[in-house]
């Protein structure tokens, strides 16, 4: 396996197992038995928990009606504040772009009870066939291969997003923007047009940027850039 083929076969797998479901050829309860993880559908509007498959119930130590019952604060109970900021930012977004072939990846950080620590696991989502919810596959990090391309992500983008996520919050809405173009090799003239703002407040940002990073090299402010989502790796 290469060093991109172990996350796409997660993406892949995910529209496949969908595609089956759809056909009538297996059910979700009969994933149950298929994969380390566990599938789940979300409200494609609230975000609430619609569906949980019988192994996320067990090791969850939960049931369909507890989880009704507490609406999205049970996605608040079972995940960190960092896992929750980014789905309950990018998930509702996703789903109104109604891109049904289209995939969305992200780390999360899950605890089975509120007495156990969090663990990694990687979540990935796409629009389910009746196109009101989003259907998910999450497994928990330690089942996949160490040597995986996966596991590389892990070690660079969650530890960095973790060391740094307090240096990225400082930035505005608009550093953020200038700085997506920066780490994609847009020129500061070129950002002045793309923007509609002078090359001198395109400079000043920049310099805001660097100070508040804490760096001006020009391969940090891109591993930020990729760390937080704001290109694609």
């Amino acid at each position: 396996m290469n060093e991109n083929e172990a996350i796409q076969q997660h993406l892949k797998g995910l529209n496949y197992c969908s595609m089956l479901e759809e056909e009538g050829i297996i059910t979700l309860e009969d994933l149950n038995d298929l994969i380390p993880g566990f599938f789940h559908l979300n409200n494609g509007e609230t975000l609430q928990l619609d569906f949980l498959s019988p192994n996320g119930l067990e090791l969850l130590q939960t049931s369909m009606e507890e989880i009704e019952s507490l609406g999205v604060d049970f996605i608040k109970r079972i995940t960190d504040f960092k896992s929750q900021l980014f789905f309950l930012q990018n998930m509702p977004a996703f789903f109104k772009k109604g891109e049904k072939r289209k995939t969305i990846g992200a780390l999360q950080r899950i605890r089975w009870t509120e007495k156990d620590p969090f663990q990694l696991f990687f979540t990935t989502t796409k629009i389910y066939r009746d196109e009101k919810s989003l259907i998910s596959y999450t497994q928990p990090i330690n089942e996949i291969e160490d040597d995986s391309y996966l596991k590389e992500i892990v070690d660079f983008r969650f530890n960095f997003f973790n060391a740094n996520y307090h240096h990225f919050q400082a930035l505005t809405k608009r550093e953020k923007e200038i700085l997506t173009l920066i780490a994609d090799g847009v020129s500061t003239k070129e950002i002045s047009e793309q923007l509609f703002i002078s090359e001198k407040t395109t400079s000043t940002h920049r310099q805001n940027i660097i100070k508040k990073l804490g760096t001006r090299k020009l391969s940090d402010l891109i591993k930020y850039a990729i760390a937080f989502g704001l290109i694609k790796y």
